[in-house]
């Protein structure tokens, strides 16, 4: 998608392309270290917290894992199921859309761009902490 944009931007004024590296540096940074986060934490001598969550679900479902009985429920025969398609598309849009809002929000109105950005950018701030 920034492909795209930059694709679109190409022939516009240098100062409007520069603003847009500007406008976008700071997205594709934070992308970058949330990405890259996953494998530090064995440099940086910390552990990586495989069972909290786990063990949160399973306090707050009285010792059962939810994942486990979706699994068991949901996923009887072993197969492939009909709906398990729609729903694998509708997870995978969580990656494709935030970005899609922001490039049409980049390009219709900067303010509201700038309002949402900087709220993505806590977000993804704190999935990397």
């Amino acid at each position: 998608m920034l492909g795209a944009l930059v694709c679109g931007n190409f022939g516009k004024p240098l100062r409007e392309q520069r603003a847009m590296v500007r406008d976008w540096a700071i997205l594709v940074a934070l992308l970058f270290a949330y990405e890259y986060s996953r494998g530090i934490a064995d440099q940086l001598g910390t552990r990586v917290h495989l069972t909290a969550i786990r063990d949160i679900d399973r306090f707050l479902f009285f010792d059962n894992d939810p994942n486990v009985w979706v699994q068991n429920h949901f996923n009887v025969s072993r197969k492939v199921s009909w709906y398990e398609l729609p729903l694998a598309v509708v997870y995978m849009t969580h990656f494709v859309f935030p970005v899609a809002i922001a490039v049409i929000l980049w390009l219709r109105n900067r303010h509201e761009w700038d309002r949402y950005m900087r709220r993505f950018a806590l977000l993804l701030g704190a999935g990397v902490a």
